[in-house]
């Protein structure tokens, strides 16, 4: 998929992001806090630390796993469940270690990825093809995550469009979570936001929202539709630069219809 392309799909009942363009640092850096010890659902490394209880590969601690998350080795494709103490490990059942290898194979839940033995707050998965699929305890926590995404690929298409003489970017302020809140009816049916259509002048950038229409199951291994001819344009991000302040403006009303607040 080009980099200027966003796709977004939530499951609600779930508390579940799938997402496409938006970044392991998006997350990482949006987030209130790292976590401080990961079981890692990726196929178990003999060189690395080992649990005994469960089999998996862990990191403990703050130094080490933020160490471990902030890594950019090229190929790895980071998929864990955050826990909150190693003692937790040991009351782990096979069933649990069952449902655990199902997230990292089939990169989904057998039943909720929220447990109260170990406490989690996320389920980090990487597709096949990039794609991430994170489970949020707190689904609200998504709001900071798309604002930074959204002004980081903003800024990646203002310095493209400028080419070498406007490097600076722009000082855009957060989405605020009342206009996250008006999209997430959209987000249920899956969004597209393409960066390569925005429009940015004196006044105001200019960011069109799109509807997909393509079936969800195919993102965990395809990559979105590069046409957006094919999906239903049904709104507009707008950031004005005299107000420094994130508007919607609604071109399709029915879209919004159906309210979901968090």
């Amino acid at each position: 998929m080009r980099d200027n392309l966003v796709y977004v799909h939530v499951e609600t009942v779930s508390h579940l992001i799938l997402s496409y363009g938006i970044s392991k640092e998006d997350f990482i850096t949006s987030i209130p806090r790292l976590p401080t010890n990961i079981l890692s659902l990726n196929p178990v490394d003999y060189e690395n630390e080992i649990d005994i209880a469960t089999g998996f590969n862990t990191v403990t601690g703050e130094e080490d796993t933020a160490r471990y998350l902030n890594k950019k080795t090229v190929g790895l494709k980071q998929s864990w469940i955050d826990f909150d103490s190693q003692d937790d490990l040991e009351l782990i059942t096979p069933r649990e270690v069952a449902e655990f290898l199902y997230l990292g194979h089939a990169f989904s839940h057998i039943q909720s990825p929220f447990y109260y033995k170990l406490q989690n707050d996320y389920v980090f998965l990487t597709l096949p093809n990039d794609a991430l699929k994170i489970y949020y305890r707190y689904l609200t926590q998504f709001y900071n995550v798309f604002s930074k995404s959204t002004i980081r690929h903003a800024n990646q298409s203002y310095r493209e469009k400028n080419g070498l003489f406007r490097r600076r970017p722009m000082a855009l302020k957060k989405i605020p979570k009342k206009i996250v809140e008006e999209l997430m009816p959209l987000f249920v049916e899956g969004v597209i936001l393409d960066f390569s259509r925005i429009t940015i002048n004196n006044t105001k950038l200019i960011l069109p929202v799109y509807i997909m229409i393509d079936n969800v199951s195919q993102m965990k291994w395809h990559e979105p539709t590069l046409e957006t001819e094919s999906a239903k344009l049904v709104a507009n991000l707008e950031y004005r630069f005299v107000d420094q302040e994130w508007f919607i403006e609604v071109s399709n009303k029915s879209a919004f219809e159906d309210s979901i607040i968090f």
